[in-house]
């Protein structure tokens, strides 16, 4: 027998059955960890339960690093679902370490970045005294206990439910200021018969502007010909997808200062205004998540409008569409992209949803059959006999949690784009297909910005 480890060099190994051991007691630490473990159940026991105001959890047995992990992950999905405040019942915990020190400090500065708290209502003496050598007293001060009045809700929500979705309504302006939109540009003929000089226009995107269409960024017909794609722009900021490369990456303006984002469009819906309404929104939990063409249906009864403009920034559930993965300006008189096999060549199109767990920007436009200034640029947004015509683009970010209540909607989309990495920018579909169809976008949980629309103008080549 030899020595085999260099951490425990008293240790020997016995080659006929190829296992360690040391003949003479005590055994090591991680013997004794595990022992300790197995006696206590090995398994950190959490309940959790959800008001509308706050997370109730409460935690028994060993916070360790054995268990810490299962307590970072049940603060992941209540930071994801909000609401941000959690009060936590640590009154049974027999021991903590440093591993679990760790997420009560790492959730504390996460909900606290988001406007909420993490509080420790109850706590074994073995906590508190762990709290007082460590300077985290101050989490369980001020402790709203369980069953006390929460304060008011803000005389500017209204809460309610539509369908499967439970909603906050945030007035977030005086009055139902209807978004004006106009048309630009020809989307069945730049898609059935490519697009020439001068059949393009350069349109400005200033913060109070937000858009959705195919075009690219830069100076003139000539510079953009080769990169046309999928765009959306809303609150000073646009982001389109190039087509000149193989999975080219997104490309992206933020209004800064004096600088104005803008694209060269093949075809766009523009609108011009003011969102009314900030709508945080969640899913019951019963579905895999709400549909937009729900959601956009929630939007019209808030707005008391047929129509309307719609801006989103959701936890995705699963997205459906598709994005040119060549510019039309290719595209030969006697070319069809839409015929097979060359629609392979042409479409990039999700055969199922994807960027689950990603967060969303959704920006788009819907109306009811009857407001027919828009149906040329609109499809059906949902399955059956639906009067709801749409047509929303989405860019796909990595996740990040949103504060709760009402967002300001530049600041919010700013950071997006400043901090999270961009997977995807597409177009939104509807996909009844019988029996591969993936059905619509389910978005999760976020916020929706909407107001009415109008149109009071069609662009020269646009829809009549």
């Amino acid at each position: 027998m030899t020595p085999w480890c260099r951490k425990h060099p008293t240790w020997q190994v016995n080659p006929e059955i190829s296992a360690c051991f040391q003949p003479a007691p005590p055994p090591c630490i991680g013997t004794i960890f595990r022992s300790s473990l197995a006696k206590a159940g090995s398994i950190m026991r959490i309940e959790r339960e959800r008001t509308t105001q706050h997370f109730a959890l409460t935690i028994a047995g060993r916070l360790d690093a054995e268990s810490a992990g299962a307590l970072e992950s049940e603060f992941e999905e209540i930071i994801r679902s909000g609401p941000h405040t959690v009060l936590l019942d640590m009154q049974q915990i027999e021991y903590i370490s440093s591993a679990g020190i760790r997420i009560l400090i790492k959730s504390h500065k996460s909900l606290k970045s988001l406007e909420g708290r993490l509080s420790i209502v109850a706590a074994s003496p073995m906590v508190r005294e762990v709290l007082d050598l460590t300077g985290l007293n101050h989490l369980s001060a001020d402790i709203p206990r369980p069953g006390a009045v929460s304060p008011p809700e803000s005389e500017a929500a209204t809460r309610g439910k539509f369908g499967s979705i439970e909603f906050d309504d945030h007035r977030v302006a005086d009055n139902d200021t209807a978004f004006r939109g106009s048309l630009h540009g020809d989307p069945q003929a730049a898609l059935l018969n490519g697009i020439e000089p001068g059949a393009t226009r350069t349109l400005s995107l200033p913060q109070e502007v937000m858009a959705v269409g195919l075009g690219a960024m830069g100076s003139g017909f000539q510079d953009c010909k080769d990169r046309f794609g999928e765009f959306l722009a809303v609150a000073g900021a646009a982001v389109y997808r190039p087509t000149d490369a193989p999975n080219a990456s997104a490309d992206y303006m933020l209004q800064t200062g004096a600088l104005q984002p803008s694209v060269e469009a093949v075809y766009a819906i523009h609108a011009q205004g003011r969102f009314g309404h900030c709508i945080r929104f969640e899913d019951d939990g019963a579905s895999p998540g709400a549909p937009l063409s729900a959601l956009v249906r929630l939007a019209q009864k808030q707005c008391h409008s047929e129509a309307v403009a719609v801006a989103m920034i959701a936890e995705s559930a699963g997205l459906i569409g598709a994005a040119l993965k060549r510019s039309p300006a290719d595209l030969l008189p006697t070319q069809s992209m839409f015929h097979h096999p060359e629609i392979r060549q042409w479409l990039d199109f999700t055969p199922e949803s994807a960027h689950k767990r990603a967060l969303a920007l959704v920006v788009g436009f819907a109306c009811d059959l009857d407001s027919a200034e828009g149906v040329p640029f609109m499809r059906p947004m949902s399955p059956g006999t639906s009067s709801l015509l749409g047509h929303f683009h989405a860019c796909a970010f990595t996740y990040r949690a949103m504060p709760g209540g009402p967002l300001d909607l530049r600041d919010t989309v700013h950071l997006l784009f400043e901090e999270q990495a961009i997977l995807d920018v597409m177009h939104l579909l509807n996909d009844q297909r019988d029996i591969s169809g993936s059905g619509e976008s389910l978005l999760k949980r976020g916020a929706l910005w909407c107001a009415p629309l109008t149109f009071e103008s069609i662009a020269q080549g646009g829809a009549q």
